[in-house]
C-alpha cells in the first residue's frame, strides 16, 4: 500500500499543467540524511561541519557530535561521557566505566529521551531505558541530539528530546584498523575493524571489540550515618567489574537512486551490580546477550518540479536475554534469580514528497510488537529455597501502531520556515497474568491506550548566520514494563502508574558564522529559553537501597541553555562551552513536596573544554604530525535526592586533561586523566532541620559515588592504506 501510494504521489504531486513557473531558489537540504560516508580524505575544516549541516536542515535546536572531530581516543564504552558535553544534557549512572548510564535533556527523565540507532528505536515499551554503556562508540560516526521540536519520525515519547546514533557507510579504499586502551582500575579494551568494497556498488564493514574494567575505585563512605564521623572511611568499590564483547557486520548497497543497508549487531556483557555506597553488594550480577538487525531501504523519487522526494522503509528485529542474580538479597528487597527473554519487531514506512515549490509533506507509519517472558527461578528448585516474595513468572506483550504527518514550508525566499506535525499513537498492552503468576499480588491488566501528539516549530532568518527559532508541542509516553513491575532487584515497580503527558515550549537564537572579517574564525552558538509542563510525571524516587517510580500530579521545568563552539585557524584552536540553568518545581498537592525542586535535576551545569593543536609536515615525504592537547572543567550544583527537597548533593567540580598525537594519518596515541584533583567528598549544608554541615561522597545525580583520579591511554593504528575518515 505504501509503495503504491509513494509512486502515485510522486507522479501526481507536481505543479499543475500550464506555463512553466518562474525559477525558484535552490531548495534547502533535506531535513535528515540516511548515511555518513567514511573512507574519504580527512576533513580539513574547522570540525563544525556536521553541526552546521544538521542545524540548517532543522527548525529546532539540535546538536551533532562528529566523533572524528573529538580529540583523543575515548574508551569505546564511554558514549555517555561524549554526549554529556551537549547543551542541556545530564548523564545519570551507577558510577564507573561500563556501568549503567543514561541521559536526560532539559530536566527530563531518562525515559523521556528515546534513543535510536540509524532511525530505529533502541528504547522499548517493555525494555525501558537504554544503557548507553552497551552502545560502543566503535560503530558510530555521529551523534544527533534533538531538543525542543522533535520530528515526528522520532515518536511521541520525546518529552525531553531524542537521540539518534548514526552509523557510517564506507566508500573508497579498504581500511583495516586496530585499537587498544588501558587505564585505571584495570580498564582495558581491544578493537579490530575492517571496511571495504565487495563490488562497485556493495560495501562491507565488520568490527569486533572487547572491553572490561575492575571498577574498584576509592570512594568516601559515611557508613549510612551522615552526622556521625566515627564510622566515616575511604573504601574501595566492590562488585563493580564488567566484561563486554561486541560485534557488528554491515552491508551497504547503492544503485542509482536506491540505497539499502543492513547491519547485524550483537553483544554480550557480564557485570557486577555494586549497590549503593552505604549498602554495597558483594555478589549481585547481571548477564545480557543481545542481537539486533536493522535494515533500511530508501528510494529517491523525482518530480516535475525538480525537487526530489523519497520513500523509505526501516525494519528492526531484536532479541535480548537477561539474567539478574542477587541470591543474597543484597540489592533488592528479596533474594532474586530472574531470567528474562524479550523479542522486539518494528517496521516503519516513510514517504517524503514535494507538494509545491518550497513545501514538503512527510508521512510516517509504525508497527511494533514486543514480547517478554520472565522466569523467576528463585524458589523453583532445591538449590534456591522458596521465598514469599520470589514469584515473578509471567509472559507479557505490547502491540503498538502509529501514524503521523509533517508539513514543512519555506516562505519569503527561504527566510522563514515552518514545520507542523502530528502523530496518533495506539498501544495495546497485554499485561494480565493468571492468578498466582507474576509479581506478588500482581494487578497487571490488559488495556488499550491512545494519544495524539501535535507539534509545530519555526525558524526565521534574521540575517545571514543568525536565526530566531521557536517551537511548541504536546507529547505523551506510556509506562514501560520496568516501571510497572520492576526488575525484582533495586527497581521496584508500580502497577498503578498512569501515562505521562507533557507540553513544552522553547525559543532562542542560533548564530552560525564560518568566517569573521575574512579570517579563519568559525562560531556556532545558541541561547535558548524553554519550559515543560508535565501531567502525571513518572518520577523515580530512591528509598534506602531501592528506587521506585511514582506519578507526580504536576511538574514544571523551565530554564535557559546556551552553547558555544568556537574554532580558529582551522582546527588549531577550539573552545566548547555550555551552560544550563534549570528551575524545576513539583506541583503535587502534597504539602511536604509542593513547589519543591524535582530530584536529580541540577540547577547549574557548566562545561568548559578548550583544545589546541596543529598539523606539521616533516621531511621530504611530508609525514604529518598532529599533536593536540585539551582540558575540561565540569561544574554541577543544586541537585536534590528527594521529593521534599531536604537532601541536596554537594556541588562538584571535576577536571580532566589529555593529549593526543596523530602520526601520518596512520597512528594515533592518546592519554587522558579525569578528576585530576582526586576529589572524593564534599560538604552538605542541609536546607532544613539542624544546621549541621556533614561530609558526603562526590556522586552522580542519583547518589552513586564517582571515581577519583583515573587515567586512560590508547593507541589506534591504520593497518591498511585506506585514508581519511568521516566527512
Amino acid at each position: 500500500m505504501w509503495g503504491t501510494l509513494a509512486i502515485w504521489l510522486a507522479l501526481s504531486l507536481g505543479p499543475p499543467e500550464g506555463p512553466a513557473p518562474d525559477p525558484v531558489p535552490e531548495p534547502p537540504p533535506e531535513p535528515y540524511r540516511t548515511e555518513v560516508v567514511v573512507g574519504r580524505e580527512r576533513d580539513e575544516g574547522d570540525g563544525l561541519a556536521a553541526q552546521r549541516a544538521i542545524s540548517r536542515r532543522n527548525v529546532g535546536f539540535v546538536t551533532a557530535i562528529d566523533l572524528d572531530a573529538e580529540p583523543g581516543q575515548r574508551p569505546a564504552d564511554d558514549l555517555a561521557g561524549v554526549v554529556s558535553r551537549a547543551p542541556g544534557v545530564t548523564v545519570r549512572s551507577l558510577g564507573g566505566l561500563g556501568q549503567f548510564s543514561s541521559i536526560t535533556i532539559r530536566g527530563s527523565t531518562s525515559q523521556q529521551v528515546p534513543v535510536f540507532l540509524d532511525g530505529a528505536p533502541l528504547t522499548g515499551s517493555l525494555s525501558g531505558l537504554v544503557d548507553l554503556s552497551t552502545q560502543p562508540l566503535d560503530a558510530l560516526a555521529r551523534i544527533e541530539l534533538y531538543r525542543g521540536y522533535v520530528p515526528i519520525r522520532y515518536g511521541a515519547a520525546a518529552i525531553g528530546g531524542a537521540m539518534d546514533l548514526v552509523g557510517a557507510v564506507h566508500r573508497g579504499p579498504p581500511k583495516l584498523s586496530a585499537a587498544a586502551g588501558f587505564g585505571s582500575y584495570l580498564a582495558r579494551e581491544a578493537r579490530l575493524a575492517y571496511a571495504g568494497a565487495l563490488t562497485k556498488r556493495l560495501s562491507l564493514a565488520a568490527r569486533i571489540g572487547y572491553a572490561g574494567s575492575r571498577g574498584d575505585f576509592r570512594y568516601f563512605d559515611d557508613g549510612g550515618t551522615p552526622l556521625l564521623a566515627t564510622d566515616d572511611a575511604i573504601r574501595r568499590r566492590v562488585n563493580n567489574e564488567y566484561d563486554r564483547l561486541f560485534g557488528q557486520v554491515r552491508l551497504d548497497h547503492r544503485r542509482g537512486p536506491l540505497r539499502v543497508s543492513s547491519q547485524l549487531i550483537g553483544w554480550w556483557k557480564l557485570q557486577g551490580i555494586p549497590g549503593t555506597a552505604s549498602a554495597p553488594s558483594a555478589d549481585a550480577s547481571q548477564r545480557v546477550v543481545a542481537l539486533r538487525n536493522i535494515t533500511r531501504a530508501r528510494m529517491q523519487l523525482g518530480s516535475r518540479a525538480g525537487v526530489p522526494g523519497h520513500v523509505e522503509w526501516i525494519a528492526s528485529v531484536a532479541m535480548e536475554d537477561r539474567v539478574f542474580r542477587d541470591l543474597g538479597g543484597q540489592v533488592g528487597l528479596a533474594a532474586d534469580d530472574e531470567h528474562a527473554l524479550s523479542f522486539d519487531l518494528w517496521l516503519s514506512p516513510r514517504l517524503r514528497v514535494p507538494l509545491w515549490p518550497m513545501a514538503w509533506l512527510e508521512l510516517v507509519g509504525e508497527l511494533r510488537g514486543e514480547w517478554i517472558d520472565i522466569d523467576e527461578r528463585f524458589g523453583d528448585d532445591s538449590d534456591n529455597p522458596g521465598d514469599p516474595l520470589a514469584s515473578g513468572d509471567a509472559t507479557r506483550s505490547r502491540f503498538s501502531a502509529a501514524a503521523g504527518a509533517e508539513l514543512e514550508q519555506w516562505l519569503f525566499e527561504r527566510r522563514w520556515s515552518i514545520s507542523a506535525g502530528a502523530r496518533i499513537d495506539l498501544a495495546d498492552s497485554r499485561f494480565a497474568v493468571p492468578a498466582g503468576a507474576g509479581e506478588v499480588d500482581d494487578q497487571g491488566a490488559d488495556q488499550v491506550a491512545f494519544g495524539v501528539s501535535p507539534r509545530v516549530g519555526t525558524k526565521l532568518v534574521l540575517t545571514d548566520g543568525l536565526d530566531l527559532r521557536g517551537s511548541v508541542g504536546r507529547y505523551l509516553r506510556f509506562p514501560n514494563l520496568g516501571e510497572l513491575f520492576g526488575d525484582r532487584g533495586y527497581v521496584v515497580g508500580n502497577e498503578g502508574l498512569l501515562p505521562e503527558r507533557g507540553t513544552k515550549v522553547d525559543g532562542g537564537l542560533v548564530l552560525d558564522l564560518e568566517q569573521i572579517g575574512g579570517r579563519e574564525l568559525g562560531i556556532f552558538a545558541q541561547v535558548v529559553g524553554f519550559a515543560t509542563w508535565s501531567e502525571d510525571l513518572i518520577q523515580w524516587v530512591r528509598s534506602g537501597p531501592v528506587v521506585q517510580p511514582i506519578n507526580v500530579a504536576g511538574a514544571r521545568v523551565r530554564g535557559l541553555e546556551s552553547g558555544l563552539g568556537l574554532r580558529a585557524f582551522g582546527r588549531d584552536l577550539a573552545l566548547d562551552l555550555t551552560y544550563t540553568l534549570l528551575d524545576s518545581r513539583n506541583d503535587t498537592p502534597e504539602a511536604e513536596q509542593q513547589f519543591k525542586p524535582l530530584p536529580g535535576r541540577p540547577r547549574h551545569s557548566v562545561l568548559v573544554r578548550p583544545a589546541v593543536g596543529h598539523r606539521f609536515d616533516l621531511g621530504r615525504r611530508g609525514i604529518g604530525l598532529e599533536p593536540r592537547i585539551f582540558y575540561e572543567l565540569e561544574w554541577i550544583a543544586g541537585s536534590f535526592l528527594d521529593l521534599s527537597g531536604r537532601v541536596e548533593l554537594p556541588a562538584r567540580s571535576l577536571h580532566a586533561a589529555g593529549i593526543s598525537l596523530r602520526i601520518a594519518e596512520r597512528v594515533e596515541l592518546a592519554i587522558e586523566g579525569r578528576n585530576l584533583s582526586n576529589r572524593l567528598r564534599a560538604v552538605i549544608d542541609p536546607a532544613f532541620g539542624p544546621p549541621t554541615a556533614y561530609p558526603a561522597a562526590i556522586s552522580d545525580f542519583i547518589g552513586f559515588p564517582l571515581p577519583g583520579l583515573s587515567v586512560w591511554g590508547s593507541v589506534r593504528v591504520e593497518l591498511m592504506p585506506g585514508s581519511g575518515s568521516r566527512d
